[in-house]
């Protein structure tokens, strides 16, 4: 019929003109471009409150009065922000989530150990703070808990914030730091301790010797 013969010959025009004038695809974006994105900003805004926090603290170290200058608390404080300066500077362009962390732990305690060392008396010097061991970015108000490890009978007492430790009592996983372990992400404390010093000492909270090891140079793996 010649009605149904010029149809199909339009709707093989109108065809033609789609193909030519229709937009080309969208580029396929890759599937976790989004969290790499989110990851970049996090370690990036951890940096620069580190950055700050290193020249504030440097400030009150450097003007501390005679009476504390050369105390053993100071000192300590001053190896702190020797650490957390080493480890700050050593990101280079491509700066890490766990070393960033690692920087403003070393900067607490070179605070904690300054406001021992200016305490006018010994009752009066407050405690070292000591982080979730989970995540130190989940802050200092701490208990010690008992962690058994999942599908397992092993069990380590470590100092946890009350969402961590109420995560670990009823055998869920708690909202650790992760880090990233020869192509794997992994809990930053299941890299092996000859590779990470974080995870070596829970971030001071497994070991006292945080700022020897980073003054050592251990950080660096």
């Amino acid at each position: 019929m010649p009605w149904v013969l010029a149809a199909l010959a339009v709707a093989g025009l109108l065809f033609l003109a789609w193909r030519r004038y229709a937009l080309p695809p969208l580029p396929a974006l890759r599937q976790h471009a989004a969290f790499d994105n989110a990851d970049r900003a996090r370690v990036n805004e951890l940096r620069s409150r580190a950055e700050g926090r290193l020249t504030e603290v440097g400030q009150r170290l450097a003007e501390s009065g005679e009476r504390v200058r050369n105390t053993p608390r100071l000192r300590r404080a001053l190896d702190a922000h020797a650490a957390a300066r080493r480890v700050h500077d050593g990101g280079g362009d491509a700066p890490d989530l766990v070393e960033s962390v690692g920087v403003l732990i070393l900067l607490d305690l070179a605070e904690d150990h300054y406001a021992r060392a200016v305490a006018r008396r010994r009752d009066e010097a407050p405690e070292v703070r000591t982080h979730c061991y989970a995540n130190p970015l989940h802050g200092t108000d701490t208990e010690h808990t008992d962690w058994r490890e999942v599908g397992g009978t092993r069990v380590t007492g470590v100092p946890l914030c009350a969402d961590c430790a109420e995560a670990v009592r009823t055998r869920r996983r708690p909202n650790v730091l992760p880090d990233r372990d020869r192509g794997r992400t992994v809990p930053y404390y299941k890299v092996p301790a000859e590779r990470s010093v974080w995870a070596a000492t829970g971030f001071g909270t497994l070991r006292s010797d945080l700022v020897e090891r980073v003054l050592r140079g251990e950080h660096r793996g």
